[in-house]
């Protein structure tokens, strides 16, 4: 699903049916990234791969073509401009073919605009060659794609045509790593409440998602939620639409609880706020970018977690991170991260201070046995907040809530398949064995056998009695 949405637009549907695909929205920003990588066409040869939220276009002994569709609908009645981030070791060029008044249309950066490239005209460097390698983005070389229809006439009289497919050309034995393409007015075109649509997220320009969406003009960037929680794994996540950067992950992946890999977290990101509570499934921790300064139950319920997690040093808050969790973590962090030296962690998580080796007298013992059904299980001092928040609703005192929006969609009553939503989520994980530290375990256990005693001696003394 693709689109654009400006504020004060028609309103979002009340339901959002999980798992749902609809057709093109217009709009004068496009992302022209690619959903899914395994969608990508390859002429002999040619390799794609995945770095980060990067993707890497690789040719062998020949010229490569990479080629994938986007039908995505684009109002070009202003001035659009590309927004592009490439890095190539060898000769390079990026086409895309789209709808006309006349018919389809191809342009491209050498064919269109190749004097920004220094395309001279003649042979062997002339307009639609390949441009040399390097290192370029539009804030090096600005280029406003519009005129490639209207220079001679070709914009419909809707003034809208659609983006149907991207080629990626790559000189033999060289590569190109593409971190950003998309097509939107010039920075200041982005207004406030700006909803955005593609691939498997919601995005929207200074709100983040806290169970409805909340607007936060200081955030000055895109807040992301998943469309849907009933997939097991999800595409990448733009970096930034328009110029902007996305910034607040706060609630992006909550009660997906079939995602077993996380795709990677954009460099800009600062805000992880429960990103991935009640995650169950999920397997390993993504890498957290140096940026994210909180991670408030960030990865709260995630019962399948396990491995290495490092945490920044800019990390400001990140209480009840990992309760909840119940596989062996080590959590690596910088001995200046506060927050992190703070953090009372479960039993089953381990710190360790980078440039450390581990103390292994000092390693936590493993969580107790949960009590037997019909008792409450003991709570660690640690696993109180994150049982506190399962239980009630959530709210987030780590960012400014200015106001609730009415383009709130709850995934308890939106995102339903086979019955799972958050709500089962959520009492799936209120009801979780919780982990008992060790004295609070030991002083249970020693009560329990004083009663036992206590009660099988009254027993003995009351028989004896009776005999008498």
């Amino acid at each position: 699903m693709r689109g654009f949405r400006k504020a004060g637009g028609a309103a979002a549907a009340a339901v959002i049916l999980a798992c749902f695909l609809a057709g093109p929205v217009s709009a004068a920003t496009a992302d022209l990234m690619p959903s899914y990588p395994l969608g990508i066409k390859a002429t002999e040869g040619g390799i794609v791969t995945t770095d980060e939220d990067k993707l890497v276009f690789r040719a062998g002994s020949r010229d490569a073509t990479f080629t994938y569709s986007v039908d995505t609908e684009l109002d070009i009645g202003g001035e659009i401009y590309c927004y592009y981030d490439v890095t190539a070791t060898g000769g390079w060029d990026i086409q895309w073919k789209s709808t006309a008044r006349n018919g389809s249309l191809l342009s491209g950066f050498s064919w269109d605009f190749g004097q920004l490239f220094g395309k001279g005209g003649k042979p062997p460097n002339q307009y639609g060659s390949l441009i040399a390698a390097g290192h370029y983005d539009n804030t090096l070389t600005e280029m406003q794609v519009d005129v490639a229809w209207k220079w001679n006439n070709n914009v419909p009289e809707d003034g809208k045509v659609t983006i149907t497919s991207i080629s990626i050309k790559v000189e033999a034995g060289s590569e190109l790593t593409l971190e950003e393409l998309s097509f939107a007015p010039k920075d200041g075109g982005i207004e406030e409440g700006d909803v955005y649509e593609t691939g498997d997220y919601r995005y929207k320009y200074n709100y983040f998602w806290d169970n409805g969406w909340v607007r936060n003009p200081e955030q000055n960037g895109w807040g992301v939620r998943a469309i849907n929680n009933c997939q097991t794994s999800y595409g990448l996540i733009l970096s930034e639409i328009g110029g902007k950067p996305v910034v607040n992950m706060t609630q992006t992946f909550q009660g997906c609880i079939r995602m077993k890999e996380a795709p990677a977290i954009p460099d800009g990101v600062t805000h992880m706020d429960r990103t991935f509570w009640g995650c169950f499934s999920l397997e390993r921790a993504p890498v957290i970018p140096h940026k994210v300064t909180h991670m408030k139950e960030a990865f709260s319920g995630a019962m399948q977690l396990a491995g290495e997690v490092t945490i920044p040093e800019t990390v400001e808050d990140m209480r009840a991170c990992f309760d909840g969790t119940v596989q062996p973590i080590t959590m690596l962090y910088s001995a200046g991260c506060r927050a992190a030296e703070e953090y009372l962690v479960p039993a089953n998580v381990k710190k360790v201070t980078l440039g450390e080796e581990p103390d292994p007298t000092k390693t936590q013992p493993p969580a107790t046995e949960p009590s037997v059904e019909g008792t409450d299980p003991p709570v660690s001092e640690s696993s109180t907040e994150a049982t506190s928040f399962a239980e009630t609703t959530v709210s987030s005192d780590s960012q400014p809530i200015v106001e609730k929006t009415e383009e709130t969609v709850s995934l308890s009553t939106a995102s339903r398949t086979e019955g799972i939503t958050e709500t089962t989520a959520t009492t799936a994980y209120s009801t979780a064995p919780q982990v008992a530290s060790p004295a609070t375990g030991e002083s249970i256990a020693v009560a329990v056998v004083s009663v036992i005693l206590l009660g099988t001696a009254a027993g003995a003394l009351a028989f004896y009695k009776k005999k008498r």
